[in-house]
C-alpha cells in the first residue's frame, strides 16, 4: 500500500460536505458499512450540521471534522493522522459535547439522539491489527454495555498495507474506503465501474487535489537555479569569511610571536645592563648567557 492520498483534511471535508446527493449518500453509505443500520433508511435522509459543537467561549477547538444527523442519530467524522491522548481526549469531549448541545432545558434529557462518532484513522489506534474497532461504555467486570447513547467507531487505514487487493472487493467498507489510499488508478477504475456515487466522490477529490496542487506548483528548473545561485553566493561568502578569519588567526599568531621575542629580546637586553654594571663577567661571558652578539654588547656599553 502507499501513502494516504488524501492527507489534507481541509480536503476531505470541503468534498464530504459539499451538497451533492451522491456525495451525501456515499457517507451514508459509509455510516452504513460501519454500522449496519440499513441504508435505506440513511439514503437521502443525512443533514449536514454545523461544526461547532461547544457553547462555551471558553472552549478551544471545539470544530469537528464532519457531523451530520437523521431523525434519530447523530454521526460526527474525526480524521486523524497522529496518536496522542491529547487528541484521544479532544475526540472524547467532542462526543460529550454533541450529547449535551442538544439539551436546552431539563425535559430535554428525554429526547437526546444518541451520538455515534467514526475516527478515520491513518494509523492502528490499538495495535492489534484490525480495521475497525468498536467501543462503548461497559461495566467492565461483566462486559455488559452500560448504555448506547455514545458509540466509537475507529477505522485503521494502515490495514491497506498487509492485504491484497483482492479482499478489499470483497468488503463494502474496504471497498468505499480504498480510494484514499490506493494510488493504481487501473484498479480503482476497476473497483468502482459502474458506482455513480464512487465516480462523483473521487471526482470531487480529484478536483480539490488539483487546486491544492495548483497553489503549490512550482517551476522545477528556476527552482534549481535560485538553489544552485543561493548555494554558489552562500559559498562565496563563506569562502571570504574562512580567508578573513585565517587572515585575522595568522596575523593574531605572527603578531603573538613577534611580541614574544620582543619581549625576550629585552629581558635579555635588561639582563646585559645588569652584568655589564656588575663588571664581574668578560663581554664573551655576558654574550653567552644572555645569546647577544658582542657587537650589541659593545654598543649598550656606549650608551651606558
Amino acid at each position: 500500500m502507499q501513502q494516504i492520498k488524501y492527507l489534507n483534511d481541509k480536503v476531505i471535508k470541503k468534498a464530504l460536505t459539499k451538497e451533492n446527493k451522491d456525495i451525501r449518500n456515499y457517507m451514508a453509505r459509509i455510516i452504513s458499512d460501519i454500522t449496519h443500520i440499513p441504508y435505506e433508511d440513511l439514503e437521502d435522509n443525512l443533514e449536514l450540521v454545523y461544526p461547532e459543537v461547544g457553547y462555551n467561549s471558553n472552549l478551544v477547538n471545539s470544530e469537528v471534522d464532519l457531523i451530520f444527523k437523521n431523525e434519530v442519530l447523530y454521526f460526527n467524522f474525526e480524521i486523524n493522522y497522529g496518536s496522542s491522548t491529547i487528541l484521544k481526549i479532544k475526540n472524547l469531549s467532542y462526543l460529550f459535547q454533541l450529547s449535551l448541545r442538544q439539551v436546552k432545558k431539563w425535559s430535554d434529557y428525554a429526547f437526546i439522539h444518541p451520538v455515534i462518532q467514526i475516527n478515520i484513522n491513518s494509523y492502528d489506534p490499538y495495535g492489534y491489527g484490525d480495521f475497525l474497532y468498536e467501543s462503548q461504555m461497559m461495566v467492565k467486570k461483566y462486559q455488559i454495555v452500560h448504555n448506547e447513547q455514545l458509540t466509537i467507531y475507529d477505522i485503521n487505514l494502515a490495514y491497506f498495507k498487509k492485504i491484497d487487493y483482492n479482499e478489499i472487493k470483497k468488503e463494502s467498507l474496504l471497498k468505499d474506503l480504498a480510494f484514499l489510499v490506493i494510488e493504481d488508478e487501473r484498479f480503482l477504475n476497476k473497483l468502482y465501474e459502474g458506482d455513480k456515487i464512487m465516480d462523483s466522490v473521487q471526482r470531487e477529490m480529484k478536483g480539490l487535489m488539483e487546486e491544492v496542487d495548483g497553489i503549490l506548483y512550482y517551476d522545477e528548473v528556476k527552482l534549481q537555479k535560485a538553489i544552485e545561485k543561493e548555494m554558489a553566493e552562500k559559498g562565496l561568502q563563506e569562502g571570504l569569511e574562512k580567508g578573513l578569519q585565517e587572515g585575522m588567526q595568522k596575523g593574531m599568531q605572527k603578531g603573538l610571536e613577534k611580541g614574544i621575542e620582543q619581549g625576550m629580546k629585552q629581558a635579555n637586553r635588561d639582563t646585559a645592563i645588569s652584568l655589564l654594571k656588575m663588571g664581574i663577567l668578560t663581554l664573551e661571558q655576558i654574550a653567552e648567557a644572555t645569546t647577544l652578539s658582542i657587537q650589541e654588547l659593545k654598543e649598550i656599553q656606549k650608551k651606558m
